[in-house]
């Protein structure tokens, strides 16, 4: 408790990130001095939109990034953040599903990899954005795009059978499908079939998805395979 009170003297950092604290008591700690005061200001479920706007330009990025990841954070702002300098805010704001979704897609398609992979992450991803994502030739945004559990079933349908990827890429692609908790029933029996025997096979036929006689044929077709070798 002593170091904790020597780190933190006028208690300003523990209201910043206490999520009890009123937003009229944050609004007094935005312009504190302290970056991880602000921080936890701007991190804050609580933020009033006043708070917002004096941090959306503070100097530090830590305190910029910690509000552009903020789903409390006014669409305006987040907008604003999407121009930032820091290309991990403009990301985590692309992200972020209180961005304005044609604010977020304009800021995706006008940058790099890292951008379409934040996009890919989006919750509710529209199905055209979806299809964007599948038509860049980033296999980590492919693989992003394969864990949201939000993607349309005929999507995670198309990258397990991308061709375009191949070895690692496109087991990197079925691993991350297969880690997906709402990939369908079917996708999952083809990346089985596709490679039996391989540990990306074995993780699909741990998902909660795959009935128990989809398990028995599998160990069946393996037991003969066993034998006739």
């Amino acid at each position: 408790m002593a170091v904790l009170a020597k780190a933190d003297p006028t208690g300003a950092l523990t209201a910043a990130w206490n999520p009890n604290t009123l937003p009229a008591g944050l609004r007094r700690l935005a312009d504190h001095q302290r970056d991880d005061v602000r921080t936890g200001v701007a991190a804050h479920r609580d933020v009033a939109a006043a708070s917002v706007w004096q941090l959306v330009d503070d100097q530090s990025s830590t305190v910029r990034l910690a509000l552009a990841t903020n789903g409390a954070c006014t669409p305006q702002a987040l907008e604003h953040l999407l121009t930032d300098r820091d290309p991990r805010v403009v990301n985590a704001a692309i992200a972020n599903p209180a961005t304005p979704m044609h604010a977020a897609r304009t800021a995706a398609t006008t940058r790099d990899r890292r951008a379409a992979v934040a996009l890919a992450r989006r919750s509710n991803l529209p199905l055209r954005d979806q299809l964007s994502v599948l038509e860049t030739e980033f296999v980590a945004a492919h693989c992003a795009l394969a864990r949201n559990p939000d993607a349309d079933p005929d999507v995670l349908e198309q990258l397990a059978k991308d061709h375009r990827a191949k070895g690692g890429d496109r087991k990197r692609i079925w691993k991350a499908v297969v880690s997906n908790p709402a990939a369908p029933l079917h996708v999952l029996v083809g990346i089985i079939e596709e490679s039996p025997g391989n540990r990306v096979a074995q993780e699909a036929l741990a998902h909660p998805r795959i009935p128990t006689d989809v398990l028995y044929a599998h160990a069946r077709s393996r037991c003969g395979t066993c034998q006739a070798g």
